[in-house]
């Protein structure tokens, strides 16, 4: 079964925020500066965030069974997401687990993961 896609458009206002929210301020994510010195050539969006996406389509699809736990996730963030990336969650369900990923507005892979219902 698959799932109703969540799609966010990522700024740098919001990963400004997320930093304070979360107590990051790491350069890399709020100095776009010192961000351009780096092997990333800018500023990119905290992990956590993106991960936090899942969070919005679990409740949606799934309610009760996600809010009263008995899960595990794993995940595995393969590229940067920048300001201005266009980042789509997409999931479906395959013998009780979800499968999913984060794409970007090029359709690349950004962050794999599951989760196992217990």
């Amino acid at each position: 079964m698959e799932f109703e896609p969540v799609t966010k458009e990522i700024t740098q206002g919001m990963i400004n925020n997320w930093a304070d929210v979360i107590g990051d301020h790491n350069p890399i994510h709020i100095d776009e500066e010192y961000a351009k010195t780096t092997q990333f050539g800018g500023t990119i969006a905290h992990g956590t965030l993106l991960l936090a996406f899942v969070d919005q389509l679990m409740v949606r699809e799934l309610s009760d069974r996600w809010l009263k736990g008995g899960w595990s996730f794993r995940s595995k963030i393969r590229l940067p997401v920048r300001p201005g990336d266009t980042v789509r969650v997409v999931a479906n369900e395959v013998d009780g687990d979800i499968n999913l990923e984060w794409l970007n507005q090029k359709d690349e892979t950004l962050i794999t993961g599951i989760v196992n219902f217990q």
